[in-house]
């Protein structure tokens, strides 16, 4: 079984790869977790941040490229896999041989700040940015999502 884990910016999806992997781990289960930012970093040997510079369209080609690969690559894989992806992640280009859950905080309405990850709409203040943004993703989401995930603020490592 493959589960790709979708969500605004700052949800804690990378988080919840974290948790996975020591739930795995303790159960002795195999398991292979990754993140979509970390592996477009790796493939591409530039960072997000680097990335963004060149323009957000660049960006997402190259995202978009590296999923492709993973769903290649994970495609007969016998144990499961989870995948994070970024926030702005088209999940209709997640294709239907995953099973996709849409991982959500409280905040998801009032919006998150970060000011260490790229800017999108530099000329938005960082929340403005956030809101301009979430509404449409919500709904592209929703729309692909099989399952929503409620996660509550501030829980973010592994138990």
């Amino acid at each position: 079984m493959r589960t790709a884990i979708i969500g605004h910016r700052g949800t804690g999806k990378t988080s919840l790869l974290d948790r996975i992997q020591v739930y795995y781990a303790k159960l002795g289960r195999p398991v292979v977790c990754i993140d979509l930012d970390q592996e477009v970093e790796a493939k591409s040997g530039l960072t997000i941040s680097q990335l963004f510079a060149e323009g957000e369209a660049e960006f997402r080609k190259v995202e978009k490229e590296v999923f492709t690969e993973i769903d290649k690559n994970t495609a007969n894989v016998s144990h499961e896999v989870f995948l994070a992806c970024g926030g702005g992640f088209d999940p209709e280009a997640i294709t239907s041989s995953w099973r996709v859950f849409w991982l959500r905080r409280p905040s998801d309405s009032s919006g998150r700040i970060f000011l260490d990850r790229p800017r999108l709409n530099p000329g938005l203040s960082p929340i403005d940015e956030f809101l301009a943004r979430a509404g449409t993703r919500s709904q592209h989401f929703a729309a692909r999502a099989d399952e929503t995930l409620w996660i509550d603020e501030g829980l973010e490592q592994p138990d």
